[in-house]
């Protein structure tokens, strides 16, 4: 069974001392969580003692499970692990609170969708290697000021979501070499700055541009010249006072 989603409410780690292996493992006889219809909740899942046996459980148990549900989640591991983990199990995590600063995505994790809701301490995303898998990459309230640029490992991803935040630039650098992606969501924020590349070379594949509800008041049209298979921009709710056209 390979799960369509998997939820983790809180989403907070509580680091642990253990040598518990992270590999699947054999099906533990214990009760794998509480069912209500096709999703399964957990109030606790602990990497420390038997999370892993429980979820190999419910895989062998229920083939017809769509959503899992994790309000606690206590794990010895670092959070990039976990998701190379939970990629075993599901295409699609969703974190509904994340407390860390930074959000690891490995290249192994074979994760098709992430998405990581309030995250309210989160300063950066780290991609370690070419990750050929994840398509879709949504944050909302997160700290992070700047798109990060490790985002070009994601070779894979057709929409990256950024709102609710503290970002206050956008630099198109950081979707270079993504071929694959079609829309940018960065509504909400607090960007003030569109960075006008110095690469006359740049090439970026986006469609669709959302830059709503931000605190814009200056737009040169040089920082779109990238943006060559550009179909659809918002701008709306923002507090320009003056676009420039070269």
């Amino acid at each position: 069974m390979h799960l369509r989603r998997l939820t983790l409410v809180y989403g907070w780690i509580v680091l642990q001392a253990s040598t518990t292996d992270a590999r699947p493992s054999k099906a533990s006889t214990a009760l794998p969580c509480v069912y209500i219809g096709q999703l399964c909740t957990y109030d606790v899942l602990n990497f420390s003692s038997d999370a892993i046996g429980r979820l190999r459980a419910l895989q062998l148990i229920n083939s017809s499970l769509i959503q899992v549900e994790v309000k606690r989640l206590i794990s010895p591991r670092p959070d990039g692990e976990l998701l190379q983990f939970f990629s075993y199990f599901t295409d699609y995590l969703h974190y509904t609170t994340y407390y860390e600063t930074v959000l690891r995505i490995p290249a192994e994790c074979e994760l098709q969708a992430l998405e990581v809701k309030s995250a309210r301490q989160l300063q950066m995303i780290a991609v370690f290697g070419s990750n050929a898998h994840l398509r879709l990459l949504i944050i909302s309230i997160a700290a992070m000021r700047r798109i990060p640029r490790s985002l070009q490992n994601l070779s894979a991803l057709t929409h990256f979501v950024a709102t609710d935040g503290q970002l206050e630039l956008v630099n198109l650098e950081a979707f270079r070499s993504l071929a694959n992606l079609v829309t940018v969501v960065l509504k909400a924020n607090k960007i003030r700055v569109l960075e006008i590349s110095t690469d006359p070379e740049l090439n970026v594949a986006v469609q669709d541009l959302v830059l709503s509800y931000n605190e814009l008041e200056f737009v040169d049209m040089e920082f779109f010249v990238p943006l060559r298979r550009l179909k659809f921009v918002d701008l709306h709710s923002n507090r320009i006072k003056q676009i420039v056209k070269r």
